[in-house]
């Protein structure tokens, strides 16, 4: 079974993909102008509690920041402040990737001009979260 999105670009620009339950993207592409790969990342557990982890970390340690510039002589502000960071970061600094959200990088290489653009789709499961539409690939 297959769940089909249409992607529709700021330009107008317009293409359908299907997605299965495992996230796989499948698109149509222009076989006579374009050589096309792929590249797949799936988030797995360990990279999901890292990132939020990671976050955490960064959190706590602006706040104890803060805290010791309110006041150095009391650790209760100091940590209470640390661990408000973390909070903060945690529920309002962009998130972490969901285990099982897959990242499908696709690459077109122009075999006339020899130009390569590609386009980023996240999925999980048969969900489509966000893409990037085709841009020139630096």
């Amino acid at each position: 079974m297959l769940a089909y999105h249409d992607i529709v670009t700021d330009a107008g620009e317009e293409m359908t993909i299907a997605v299965n339950s495992m996230g796989t993207v499948f698109y149509e592409g222009d076989f006579v102008t374009y050589d096309y790969s792929e590249q797949v990342h799936i988030q797995s557990k360990s990279e999901n509690l890292m990132g939020r982890a990671a976050k955490a970390a960064f959190g706590y340690y602006v706040g104890v920041i803060i805290g010791k510039k309110i006041d150095p002589s009391k650790q209760v502000i100091t940590h209470g402040s640390g661990l408000g960071g973390a909070w903060v970061t945690d529920n309002y600094l962009g998130s972490v990737p969901d285990v099982s959200d897959v990242k499908t990088m696709v690459y077109r290489t122009n075999k006339k001009t020899g130009t390569t653009e590609n386009m980023i789709i996240n999925t999980n499961s048969y969900n489509l979260k966000n893409w990037i539409y085709w841009k020139v690939y630096k």
